[in-house]
């Protein structure tokens, strides 16, 4: 089967786990001639296999596959779902012991989408815990953090890395929502003064707005990693462009200035050539203005198949 072939399978079968539908509309030849190989190993190198397995399961289409590419599916399915309740149970501990001083913690990410963005917090798997911090507040958390078992292994100028010496997960405390927050002109403050509560029972958990969850990731994907992302990421500004609770005034007002406007442009571009809509679709036209025509032209040269890619090239971090 060609390329195109195999990769408009794997599409449709995300659209299926995103949209809750049974029938991802793929013909018996389609199915029994796909490279499933392929499709198991971009899913996994792109943190897809819990869509991937939540389409085939409700398609009832496992006997489809290749009983070692499902098995595949399955193992991956079940391992991410295990690292999740890790990752959520350490998340829990960091909100209650800093809770009485005063740190506030904003949740990005997989660790913020679980559960609200996605019908099921296991079709977003998560590799560590994004949270974004005051940097005032980064001598408070960091011991709070080693007493909760994480060791410090790096540092940027905007963040610091910690693995949990029993559990292996990282922890990343980012100080910015870039590493270059001057030059972007997004304060950390701004974003807080912004945020919203969790659906924690705690209570005391925030996360970005919508808005600006929009914002970071298509930062992440068109400033942050060179034009390239988890296809799960794209998977997220898919599903944040549909929530009925974005305010796109405040979002284009944020954005739309000479030094953001591309890099969103470019962000955004990279999930509407996977999945494409009409909400992102709307977004790219009225950014246009503030792009240049060859930039535009760029971002429309985007080949799906490579994006999906399961090289190691086709991404340039995981979380």
């Amino acid at each position: 089967m060609s390329e195109q072939a195999t990769t408009r399978v794997l599409l449709r079968l995300i659209e299926t786990g995103l949209n809750g539908s049974n029938d991802p509309g793929l013909l018996e030849a389609e199915m029994s001639s796909t490279d499933w190989f392929q499709i198991t190993a971009s899913a996994r190198q792109h943190f897809l296999s819990g869509l991937l397995f939540k389409a085939v399961r409700r398609g009832k289409l496992e006997s489809a596959l290749p009983q070692r590419a499902w098995a595949t599916v399955h193992a991956d399915y079940y391992a991410h779902v295990t690292r999740n309740l890790v990752l959520l149970n350490h998340a829990e501990a960091l909100i209650e012991e800093t809770r009485r001083f005063g740190a506030p913690l904003l949740f990005l990410k997989g660790s913020a989408f679980g559960g609200w963005l996605y019908d099921n917090p296991s079709l977003r798997p998560m590799t560590d815990l994004d949270i974004l911090v005051r940097e005032q507040d980064v001598e408070t958390l960091l011991p709070i953090a080693s007493m909760l078992g994480y060791e410090s292994i790096g540092r940027t100028k905007h963040s610091f890395s910690l693995r949990h010496h029993d559990s292996g997960t990282y922890l990343e405390l980012h100080t910015s929502l870039t590493s270059c927050p001057n030059y972007i002109g997004i304060t950390t403050e701004e974003l807080l003064a912004r945020s919203v509560t969790t659906s924690s029972e705690s209570g005391t958990a925030r996360t970005l707005a919508t808005e600006d969850h929009l914002l970071h990731l298509s930062l992440c994907g068109g400033f942050q990693h060179g034009v390239r992302q988890l296809a799960i990421n794209a998977c997220d500004i898919y599903l944040l462009a549909r929530r009925a609770e974005l305010d796109w005034e405040s979002f284009f007002k944020r954005v739309s200035t000479p030094r953001l406007a591309p890099f969103v442009y470019g962000g955004l571009s990279l999930s509407q050539a996977i999945l494409p809509s009409e909400e992102l679709k709307f977004a790219m036209e009225t950014l246009e203005s503030e792009v240049h025509p060859r930039q535009r032209q760029r971002f429309r040269e985007h080949q799906v198949a490579r994006l999906l890619s399961p090289s190691p090239e086709s991404v340039s971090y995981t979380h």
